[in-house]
């Protein structure tokens, strides 16, 4: 590590020499061309709305209401494909947005690596989560949050240990239900009858018996997802700052960085 006393809990700007974002020339311009970007996505996102339903209206009356039919249909297309939020104008604002972002990250990318190099002397590496950054390597930690203009570092020495969790966070099941049913029946019926002369009349018994048989079968397929996510710590002496933790999502990327930061960091 280069010359600085570790482990140490510093202001990231104070230290790098570069102001935050926010207190650059080109940090104040692209961080109001960034607000600028955000409001006019929001504000396009509105229009293209308002001109999505006009050109549907507009288009269904000309299409039913007079004989020019094909011309209301290229009216309504023209609503769907250049004013839906994937149609072309509310891509630019998409579009326009999304560099700015991407010239915001790149800054605090900048900062946390300015950071990095000149606290490790051999190789590092690094990975991010929303505004904040871990890099890290054989020489140690180094810890920043973009968002609190911090920067915590400490030495191999420091870190006393280092803890990894798959946690389980809950399930959710959904369930189908079918049912299948047969049934069977089965009756005899027996008559008797006799004829009495001094009546003239016939007076018959009819019995009925029978028998049915019924069955039901109900089938239930259900499929629960479960969910989790990564608890990563790393446990310090460093009484300023004693426990770095990372909570991220459950996926293959996550479990790998989570992996390697493990194997590379644990004493």
């Amino acid at each position: 590590m280069n010359n600085i006393q570790l482990p140490n809990k510093l202001s990231l700007s104070q230290f790098t020499g570069l102001p935050k974002f926010e207190g650059t020339e080109d940090g104040d311009t692209e961080r109001s061309m960034l607000n600028d970007a955000q409001n006019n996505y929001q504000a396009g996102l509105k229009r293209c709305k308002i001109l999505k339903w006009i050109c549907f209206v507009v288009g269904f009356y000309v299409c039913f209401g007079t004989s020019a039919w094909y011309l209301g249909v290229l009216i309504m297309a023209v609503g769907f494909f250049g004013f839906t939020q994937s149609g072309v104008l509310a891509k630019k604002y998409k579009e326009e947005l999304s560099a700015a972002i991407g010239r915001y990250n790149r800054y605090l990318d900048k900062l946390a690596q300015y950071a990095a190099n000149n606290i490790f002397s051999e190789n590092y590496r690094w990975v991010k989560f929303g505004n904040k950054y871990m890099l890290y390597g054989r020489e140690g930690l180094v810890h920043v949050d973009t968002d609190q203009d911090l920067l915590v570092a400490y030495n191999k020495k420091a870190i006393k240990d280092v803890t990894k969790e798959r946690v389980h966070t809950g399930s959710h099941t959904t369930s189908n239900t079918t049912g299948v049913g047969v049934a069977t029946s089965r009756s005899n019926t027996q008559t008797n009858g006799n004829y009495y002369s001094y009546l003239d009349k016939f007076q018959s018994q009819s019995k009925t018996s029978g028998l049915g048989i019924g069955v039901s079968k109900a089938r239930t397929d259900s499929d629960t997802t479960e969910y989790y996510e990564w608890h990563f710590d790393v446990l310090t002496d460093y009484i300023n700052y004693p426990k770095v933790s990372l909570i991220i999502g459950d996926n293959k990327n996550n479990e790998s960085i989570v992996n390697e930061m493990y194997g590379i960091l644990k004493p």
